[in-house]
């Protein structure tokens, strides 16, 4: 949209004369002429203006009071003003400045300084507009910031009580086999639920270290398989029957100093997402884990596909934001990515993605091996 630039003044002549001066600019800029505060102040209500030249003095209402309205309108006060005057006043220019004005403009006219003003005010308006945006930008990411901050002292709290919960949890399966006679189903059933709300303590106890900004080392040495196996013999039973879960994993054991925890959370939260995006339609998720070299360095590789819808590209590059996500209305698809970025981060790896619509999203994970 073309800049939308206003002059009032009560001087026809001079008018005329800058309609003159700025004809050949009529296809760069949407140029106003008004000789009246009433009329001026109906084309700033209905016309975009980025620029408005007013004359100090006029019959009526003077240009300052109709800059002392610019400034206090929420609509207009962004405009850059410019008042005209044939005063050679050094009070008139602070009491502009006061005012809010951005420059003085001193008659006669000349051309050349006309237009040098306006380029230089339209460069000045696009800086502010800018700086507007940045500090709207800046405001939503303070604010979002605060309630994450709220949110983490609340749930250190909550999340302390959960966890001793989870440890009631895990002795129960213990006390239920020591009443039982001998039955190996059983038992498998319940060293899952053992193995279940172990798993779900220790993510809670990650997610106090998060919050409290902590470094923990709980790395130990880890089998990635052995942790995937684990992960998928819990997640299993949730998928619905329409999912098929595979798993096509290394031959070999993939062996690295890792906390399991962490690798146990993404792989949850990866698979969780896949099952949300596919909904109802038949589906499949494949995990894979591999050895691959790349720059003269080894890394075990984690991926996660799925045959859902796939990630628009225009996010892709985004979906690891905290401030973007891929949920789709009244599901929980793509909660959670950026704290899998977090999670990666903290095992010392990276993640990207891989996504074309209609035919599905895969998650890389790539990890140090230490090879």
């Amino acid at each position: 949209m073309k800049p939308g630039i206003l002059f009032l003044d009560d001087d026809l002549h001079l008018l005329k004369s800058i309609q003159r001066f700025l004809n050949k600019y009529v296809g760069e800029w949407n140029i106003h002429f008004n000789t009246s505060f009433e009329a001026a102040l109906e084309t700033l209500t209905q016309e975009k203006i980025d620029v408005a030249f007013l004359d100090i003095n006029l019959p009526q209402k003077n240009g300052f009071e109709l800059l002392n309205h610019i400034k206090k309108s929420d609509t207009l006060k962004n405009i850059e003003i410019v008042m005209i005057t044939g005063m050679e006043d050094e009070e008139l220019k602070r009491e502009a400045l006061n005012y809010g004005a951005t420059d003085l403009l001193q008659k006669p006219v000349q051309p050349e300084d006309l237009i040098a003003r306006i380029k230089a005010t339209l460069k000045t308006k696009l800086f502010h507009d800018e700086l507007v945006k940045k500090n709207i930008l800046l405001s939503e990411q303070l604010i979002a910031s605060q309630k994450m901050e709220i949110t983490g002292v609340l749930a250190a709290g909550i999340i302390h009580d959960i966890r001793n919960i989870f440890n009631v949890i895990q002795n129960y399966p213990v006390i239920i086999k020591s009443k039982l006679e001998k039955n190996e189903v059983v038992e498998k059933e319940l060293e899952k639920i053992q193995f279940a709300a172990s798993r779900a303590e220790s993510i809670l106890r990650q997610i106090l270290i998060f919050s409290k900004h902590e470094e923990r080392k709980d790395n130990f040495i880890t089998d990635i398989n052995v942790v995937v196996k684990d992960t998928l013999t819990l997640l299993e039973p949730t998928l619905p029957y329409n999912i098929e879960l595979v798993n096509n994993l290394n031959e070999g054991a993939l062996v690295g100093n890792f906390n399991a925890t962490l690798l146990t959370q993404m792989i949850m939260n990866l698979v969780i997402n896949a099952k949300e995006a596919i909904g109802r339609g038949k589906g499949k998720i494949e995990i894979s884990t591999s050895r691959e070299v790349m720059n003269d360095r080894t890394y075990f590789v984690l991926r996660i596909m799925d045959n859902g819808p796939g990630i628009p590209e225009a996010i892709q590059s985004k979906i690891f934001n905290n401030r973007v996500s891929t949920k789709q209305k009244g599901r929980n698809f793509g909660f959670g990515l950026s704290i899998v970025s977090l999670l990666a981060e903290k095992l010392k790896g990276k993640i990207e993605v891989k996504s074309k619509l209609g035919y599905g999203t895969t998650f890389i994970i790539y990890l140090p091996s230490g090879e």
